[in-house]
């Protein structure tokens, strides 16, 4: 029996000029998905490097093979509905779940760049929304930016998000700058964009902000050169971090964006969460806020405008790393002494890295707050590398959601520019959107039983059970729970590991995880952690 054969069909999920998108199972394990490409429309360059990009939010491949007139493709699943049935289901989005979806595809979208990968099918039907965020996926039509012009007849694309210069021309990041930016447009107006409303709906002010207008008619001008040149760059105009006329500053939960003087950051209370976050940085969590909304009202819920209101605050813009707890707000108590106890009791307690193909980097740390009495939301952990002579090679901010008096919290990622660094440094970085606050109840706590490692056929899994004992306030925006295997040599130091996402169990349920990594190195020992996210 070949190794097709061995595959179970659970569901064809597809079928298009010659491509086949399955569920299949494999003996049980799975489901997976599998995507069968004809051999002369099979870019396998793409498959070869995507398997090195080591972002989570990309396609996982399992495994591939060839057929005599196929060339296969398995993939993990990713759990969630598609972007295109809830635009259906519930028409327009609020603008900062809109946003919070567009920074999730800048980042995968930026891992591919960096692999010299152009998606080229950035659309609706083509997003997965889990409850760790937004997962592009079928990249069936992807390219390489070196590869020529394509082929007439070949698949451009979807009509209306495909950029251009797709069907005349090299793609190359601003192709999928495109198709970021017209997928935000679909999200905030609520229709495609080839509909003839589309046009009016993004320029009436009641339905879009201007200043996300802006960016989004920049992002998807027709001349790339017009574009914001990388995805990172349409993530900071996102962002607001670098205050140009395109950042949009937005509500956190069903508030009108709308532009902030640089001068004047904009400060938002969260209805119904007691805790404060500076607008224009944590705009992932405030995606994560309006799923975890969505799952307790319906999913035809929607946020009404009134629900939020703006205020600025008149206080001069901070320059950097920190400016968040230099806040002065006595609604809050985020005063300048939690401030100075917030930095002082951040500390990387444990760290590790290792190199991997590609100029990339494994890094997993252990981020401790030594205070008896403060929680700072979240904090982040700053990881440069460097080369041999000193010189930053790349640069990347990791967090949690919070981190309460006492805790321990453990993380793992992957990270490169392409140029592998020579050594890793680790600090501590509480960046704006970072807060500081006295502990109002005890953290969620969560029991982790039966961990054991499985290997099969492609590979080591980790496999185990967690019960959530207690559920604090730091899981009230929380949809899912982020669990970190850490792997210890005989002396007990760090030599790898994984962080893998679960559904969220509700207090006192258990519900079972499975995480694999893309390499298992010698080890003496293993454990795993649990956090909200």
């Amino acid at each position: 029996m070949s190794i097709d054969d061995a595959y179970q069909v659970e569901r064809v999920l597809s079928m298009r000029r010659g491509f086949i998108t399955e569920l299949v199972t494999l003996d049980g394990s799975g489901p997976f998905i599998r995507k069968k490409m004809p051999l002369d429309q099979t870019n396998r360059a793409v498959w070869a490097l995507l398997a090195s990009c080591g972002c989570l939010r990309l396609p996982q491949v399992v495994a591939s093979y060839e057929l005599p007139d196929k060339y296969v493709v398995v993939c993990s699943c990713v759990p969630g509905e598609t972007l295109a049935t809830r635009l259906e289901q519930r028409g327009r989005l609020t603008e900062p779940e809109a946003v919070g979806i567009s920074l999730d595809l800048c980042e995968a979208a930026g891992s591919l760049h960096a692999h010299g990968i152009v998606h080229c099918d950035i659309a609706p039907s083509n997003i997965v929304l889990a409850a760790d965020g937004a997962h592009p996926i079928d990249m069936g039509i992807a390219r390489m930016m070196s590869d020529p012009v394509p082929p007439q007849g070949a698949r451009m694309g979807t009509r209306g998000y495909a950029s251009p210069e797709q069907c005349f021309a090299a793609a190359d990041e601003r192709s999928d700058v495109y198709g970021i930016g017209r997928v935000l447009g679909a999200m905030v107006t609520g229709v495609h964009p080839d509909d003839e409303r589309y046009a009016s709906l993004l320029a009436d002010e009641s339905v879009v902000s201007p200043s996300l207008r802006v960016a989004i008619e920049r992002a998807t001008a027709f001349e790339p050169s017009s574009r914001y040149a990388s995805a990172d760059a349409l993530a900071d105009a996102l962002r607001g971090e670098r205050g140009g006329d395109t950042a949009p500053d937005v509500a956190e939960k069903g508030g009108r964006a709308r532009k902030v003087p640089t001068a004047k950051p904009l400060v938002l209370p969260i209805v119904g969460i007691a805790m404060l976050c500076v607008v224009g940085v944590v705009l992932v969590a405030s995606g994560l806020l309006g799923r975890k909304a969505d799952a307790n009202r319906g999913q035809d819920a929607t946020f009404a405008d009134d629900e939020m209101q703006d205020e600025v605050d008149d206080s001069p813009t901070s320059t950097g790393v920190l400016e968040a707890l230099d806040m002065d707000d006595a609604s809050s108590g985020n005063d300048s002494t939690i401030a100075q106890e917030a930095r002082e009791a951040l500390v990387v307690s444990e760290s590790w890295w290792s190199p991997r193909d590609n100029g990339y980097f494994e890094y997993l740390f252990a981020l401790t707050n030594t205070s008896d009495s403060v929680t700072v939301d979240y904090p982040m952990v700053r990881i440069t590398g460097r080369d041999a002579a000193g010189a930053v090679v790349t640069t990347i901010e990791d967090g949690v959601m919070a981190i309460a008096p006492g805790q321990t919290v453990y993380k793992f990622g992957i990270r490169g520019s392409g140029t592998l660094p020579a050594e890793v440094e680790f600090s501590t970085a509480l960046v704006t959107g970072s807060f500081a606050h006295e502990q109002v109840d005890a953290p969620s706590a969560f029991s982790i039983t039966g961990l054991n490692a499985s290997s099969g056929t492609f590979g080591t899994s980790f496999i185990g059970e967690l019960t959530a004992e207690h559920l604090g306030s730091d899981a009230e925006i929380a949809s899912s729970a982020a669990v970190t295997v850490v792997l210890r040599d005989e002396a007990g130091a760090i030599v790898g590991g994984t962080t893998e996402y679960c559904q969220l169990p509700s207090e006192g349920e258990t519900v079972p995880f499975e995480s694999t990594p893309l390499e298992v190195p010698v080890y003496a020992s293993m454990e795993a952690h649990a956090i909200p996210w």
